[in-house]
């Protein structure tokens, strides 16, 4: 039961990050809710659990974009999965601050490897530095929204 509650959240999640639901109008951003979850997933998990999720998540994202960017997506998904939960040691990620500090990475390091793909195609419309600020709000936002996912998941899974 329990992994079909989390099967479920993270198609909900995946959902609403790929209709941008979410969306800040006019500034093309807002959090990345798989990303949370998969922050979520490899607190509990490890890295490879995480990696696992965040993998999954990418190639999902990339089939419902059905665009060019499915394997920057995958390798962001992988990354942001894996590598944040090896900060477990210096955060203390059991509290909201240290879920803020992991999910904010792991939306900035999803975004960057977009940003560097999306370099190395050529498929960038001016100055990569003018997305920065973008990719700041989009970190900030996961990173806030990381901790209430956290919550609801621990709930929903003493739940069922």
């Amino acid at each position: 039961m329990r992994s079909i509650i989390q099967a479920g959240c993270f198609a909900l999640a995946l959902g609403i990050d790929a209709s941008r639901l979410l969306s800040i109008p006019g500034l093309d951003a807002g959090p990345l809710l798989f990303v949370a979850l998969t922050v979520w997933f490899s607190m509990r998990a490890g890295p490879l659990g995480g990696g696992a999720w965040g993998f999954s998540g990418g190639l999902a994202l990339g089939l419902l974009y059905a665009d060019s960017s499915l394997g920057a997506r995958v390798l962001g998904g992988l990354l942001a999965g894996s590598v944040p939960v090896s900060l477990r040691r210096l955060l203390f990620w059991r509290r909201w601050p240290g879920q803020v500090a992991l999910g904010a990475l792991a939306a900035l390091l999803f975004d960057l490897t977009l940003l560097i793909a999306g370099l190395a195609r050529g498929n960038l419309v001016g100055r990569p530095g003018s997305l920065l600020p973008g990719l700041a709000l989009d970190a900030s936002l996961t990173g806030v929204a990381c901790p209430l996912l956290v919550r609801l998941m621990s709930r929903l899974e003493r739940a069922g």
